[in-house]
């Protein structure tokens, strides 16, 4: 069973190899904690950057009950959209790489207008909650160019200069000790035009949102309240909106 612990001044949970994380805010708990570990003939070792930290919003998230799973509670909630660039119904599969050499694949053309459509509606959507910067703490899935199988030219420079601090980045990252690497909302533009061209496999997540691409054009936003803003946001820059009920939390790591 996997769960966690969740008291007023304490959250205790496992990780995998039997590793076992305590948060608390209390010095003087964690001097008590240190005596228990020591006399239990156990090991412990400090964290400046909690590796699975859960904010209040997020342990009521985890914490709420959802019924029989398909009426929605009442209040400010959260939402689940799955965006699309062409209607849900009829829509097909396609990716950018590659292009005309896979069937329904885009041209260079019909992918930079799609891109522009997701990428505003990215920003648009980190703009409405405020989001100003974004830290990374390891844990990047890289793909080469080569890896990709399409030419460099692609690829603008300042996606090239952010690529290679974050891969040097997540080689010095090791055991949650390193300082986060912190993209800054003038480089917003440039880390989801890597992710949306499938150089990173990651997503993005705060306490109140959560963001995902697929490669087959599928935006994965996650919230809490501001249902209409949102869909309002999707259809300004013609993109399709479904709502999934209920939201899938693990889906979207919206933890």
């Amino acid at each position: 069973m996997g769960c966690r612990i969740v008291g007023d001044d304490i959250n205790i949970h496992f990780g995998y190899d039997y590793y076992m994380y305590i948060e608390s805010s209390s010095k003087a708990h964690f001097k008590e904690f240190q005596k228990i570990i020591n006399r239990e003939g156990l090991y412990w070792q400090e964290f400046s950057i909690a590796p699975y930290h859960l904010d209040t919003d997020d342990v009521n998230a985890l914490s709420f009950s959802w019924g029989d799973g398909q009426i929605n509670p009442p209040g400010d909630y959260h939402h689940d959209l799955r965006i699309s660039k062409d209607n849900p119904l009829n829509r097909t599969y396609t990716e950018w790489s590659h292009f005309e050499e896979i069937e329904n694949g885009l041209d260079w053309g019909e992918y930079q207008t799609v891109e522009q459509k997701y990428l505003q509606l990215v920003l648009d959507f980190l703009e409405y909650f405020q989001v100003n910067q974004l830290a990374v703490n390891g844990g990047l899935g890289f793909t080469t160019i080569q890896e990709l199988g399409v030419p460099a030219q692609y690829f603008t420079s300042q996606e090239e200069i952010l690529f290679q601090k974050l891969h040097e980045y997540d080689k010095n990252v090791e055991d949650w000790t390193v300082e986060s690497f912190i993209v800054q909302k003038e480089d917003f533009s440039t880390l989801f035009q890597l992710i949306f061209k499938g150089r990173y496999n990651t997503w993005i997540s705060t306490s109140h949102i959560s963001i995902q691409f697929d490669s087959s054009y599928r935006l994965f936003l996650s919230f809490y309240g501001h249902k209409k803003e949102v869909q309002e946001l999707v259809e300004k820059h013609g993109l399709y909106w479904q709502e999934r009920q209920p939201p899938y939390h693990e889906a979207v790591d919206f933890t």
